[in-house]
């Protein structure tokens, strides 16, 4: 344990049930119960209990570093040490997208995070939130990197901060409020390639090819007059070449896709379409961390805890996907006369690995290889099917979701 993951040196210096690692484990454990029933659930597995008080005293000493730092050696690098691991043409592919999240309303919260006003045909106020983005490996369901900051930071300065992440042979995709000179011109300098969904005012020359019959065209793209100044200072260069493509969307719509993929031969039009939608797996991401994992129903309401939640929660999605990895190749790769493919259940491993962390982390290694392949049998028995042409129009209203939340929704720890 680093000094570095403490408030204060001198703090897990002593003899206690509340020592750095039973802290981590129980951030971890992060459960909707409350945190009475959580601490008896816990500590009646291993000594005398320890009241939520001096579990809330403990964790303020607890640096939320440690799980991100924690998070970056083990998966962000270690995941991918041995080369032995998914790609799309031989390109590590990673999406990068941001996303608002409601936060407990304390003075502490509120403070480092701010607020963000809400405004539809319901209601109009402001609430405590904060701003989250994520790079993530669709293909590998790897959190490469991760932050959590106060919510008038915009997504391309998050942005740029993961590119720090990212490497050669990467493929970087976006929605369309990253579009910009700014994170093209970062991205060639760095020789990371990138699609990107373009509105339709992106660019002028987004309007003209739109307007015109071309499907593909490789174009020179400079910057406005209003970045010119930072495009110098930053040293990035005054022009570069981009690819514009044309798809089609299932209801007629054309959206226009902006590439750094010039070879025509190598990456076909024909291909983009299907690419592009494995952005989704970002999408995904975010509706599991939210609601299978209950990410906004934070265990503290002080700044530090929120973070604590945020970034262990980072750690559990990578903790699953490296264990559901191996099973879920398995059941690719099974023959047979089924109409899909099928995968592990997000709820069941979720809930298995919550259930288990304790163990996991604190046997010796034999005995955690034991209990993995027990979690993996367990992992095999309950899969669902993958329904790739599925989808479900957006039915949103006050009343629909209180009845979800009340009558509907399964708790998965």
């Amino acid at each position: 344990m680093g000094k570095e993951h403490r408030a204060n040196e001198k703090d897990f210096t002593r003899e206690r049930k509340l020592d750095f690692r039973t802290v981590a484990i129980l951030i971890l454990q992060k459960s909707v119960k409350s945190l009475s029933c959580k601490l008896n659930e816990f500590f009646g597995h291993v000594e005398d209990g320890a009241t939520a008080g001096a579990f809330t005293q403990a964790r303020a000493k607890f640096n939320s570093e440690f799980f991100k730092n924690l998070n970056r050696r083990s998966y962000a690098e270690g995941w991918y040490s041995d080369g032995d691991y998914k790609r799309y043409k031989g390109y590590r592919l990673l999406a990068v997208d941001g996303t608002k999240i409601r936060l407990p309303d304390s003075s502490s919260v509120r403070n480092e995070f701010g607020t963000i006003k809400i405004k539809n045909q319901y209601e109009e106020r402001d609430y405590t939130g904060g701003q989250g983005s994520v790079m993530y490996d669709v293909l590998n369901e790897c959190v490469i990197d991760s932050e959590i900051v106060p919510s008038k930071t915009g997504e391309i300065e998050l942005a740029k901060r993961h590119f720090e992440f990212c490497q050669s042979g990467d493929l970087v995709m976006f929605d369309r409020g990253y579009a910009g000179y700014l994170v093209f011109a970062i991205m060639v300098s760095q020789g990371i390639d990138f699609v990107c969904r373009c509105s339709k005012t992106a660019f002028k020359v987004v309007e003209e090819f739109l307007a015109s019959d071309a499907k593909d065209r490789i174009i020179t793209l400079t910057p406005c007059d209003d970045i010119r100044r930072e495009v110098a200072e930053k040293g990035l260069p005054s022009s570069i070449q981009i690819r514009l493509v044309k798809v089609v969307l299932p209801n007629g719509e054309i959206e226009v896709l902006a590439t750094s993929l010039l070879d025509k031969k190598k990456h076909p039009r024909s291909d983009f379409k299907n690419l592009y939608n494995m952005r989704w797996g970002i999408e995904t991401f975010y509706a599991r961390i939210k609601n299978n994992l209950s990410l906004e129903n934070f265990s503290g309401r002080t700044a530090e805890a929120v973070k604590q939640d945020f970034y262990a929660t980072m750690l559990i999605a990578n903790i699953e996907s490296e264990l559901t990895g191996e099973i879920d190749d398995e059941l690719e790769n099974r023959t047979g006369d089924n109409k899909y493919q099928y995968k592990v259940s997000k709820t069941v491993s979720y809930n298995s690995i919550k259930d288990k962390l304790f163990e996991l982390l604190m046997y010796s290694k034999d005995e955690s290889d034991v209990l993995i392949k027990q979690i993996q049998d367990l992992f095999r028995k309950n899969t669902v099917p993958i329904r790739p042409e599925r989808s479900a129009p957006r039915d949103f209203t006050p009343r629909r979701s209180l009845h979800y939340q009340k009558r509907l929704k399964k708790i998965v720890f």
